[in-house]
């Protein structure tokens, strides 16, 4: 039996709702928005903030939470920002790199033999502005090959609740501060905890 033809037109318009759902899966790929005021800011109750911070000696294509694309085309340097993403627990698991010949070098920090083999766990905490540490991509080689890392995470929060009150101190203000990473620290609920006692002694009734 000869099985039934499909119409032109009915072919056009099934190529053309694959071609629209392809587009529409497209356009929600890529890294979140980066949150640079957080004066009308309003979370979902599963929500959080989560500080990005990464210091490259070589360009990152991609990098990677939980597969989850969180930036990319980052130029060597430091960076620090902040993106909103549903609460839970994370950790690194790529970084894409493109080498000085072009090609594309994958580094995946749950490879890694580590003597804390959390290191690149991330926890984020709805409604706070979560820190998990420092991302260090170091480049070992001397020549031009990328095919040598060292990929570390350290806690460097001192350093980044100095960056975000230069640039988006309003997070600060409104969102109580929490350390999602696994070595510890005690300094940002203590730093957020004394921000927000200063300011109710000052009688500024903010957020924060």
């Amino acid at each position: 039996m000869t099985p039934p033809r499909t119409r032109p037109g009915l072919r056009s318009i099934l190529h053309l709702s694959l071609l629209v759902a392809w587009l529409a899966g497209c356009a929600g790929s890529g890294p979140p928005p980066v949150v640079t005021d957080g004066g009308g800011l309003v979370l979902a109750e599963d929500e959080g903030l989560f500080v990005v911070h990464v210091d490259s000696e070589v360009p990152i294509e991609r990098l990677l939470l939980s597969d989850r694309e969180i930036a990319s085309n980052l130029p060597i340097g430091r960076h620090l920002f902040v993106v909103r993403l549903p609460a839970g627990s994370y950790e690194w698991t790529r970084i894409e790199l493109r080498g000085d010949d072009g090609r594309l070098a994958l580094h995946d920090p749950r490879r890694i033999d580590l003597e804390n083999d959390r290191e690149f766990e991330v926890e984020i905490r709805a409604g706070h502005l979560s820190y998990a540490g420092e991302l260090l991509v170091a480049k070992i080689l001397a020549s031009g090959s990328y095919g040598w890392m060292s990929l570390r995470n350290r806690n460097h929060s001192a350093m980044a609740v100095r960056s975000l009150l230069e640039t988006s101190p309003d997070l600060i203000d409104r969102f109580p501060l929490h350390y999602g990473g696994s070595s510890g620290d005690g300094f940002l609920e203590h730093y957020s905890r004394e921000r927000r006692r200063v300011r109710a002694a000052s009688g500024d009734g903010s957020e924060g």
